[in-house]
């Protein structure tokens, strides 16, 4: 259960280069064309400001919702 007080969780290590902290690319990577990153954030549209439609809770016996971060004891998941 999440509190007010609670502090956010801190992703500072998803800024780390590999490379920084000794990760050397694999046999399999050598050769690989670097992924485009296609358009810059500057030329992507604004959000819209509202929907169509309000979003709606999908309860259905065929659809599952595996929590696994949940079950793992990850913070602020939830069941």
């Amino acid at each position: 259960m999440r509190h007010d007080d609670d502090p956010l969780p801190d992703y500072a290590w998803a800024s780390v280069e590999p490379a920084d902290i000794g990760v050397t690319a694999g046999a399999w990577e050598q050769g690989l064309t670097p992924i485009s990153h296609g358009r810059e954030p500057a030329d992507l549209p604004d959000a819209p400001e509202s929907v169509a439609d309000d979003l709606v809770e999908v309860a259905h016996p065929r659809i599952r919702v595996m929590a696994a971060y949940w079950h793992e004891g990850w913070p602020y998941a939830v069941p």
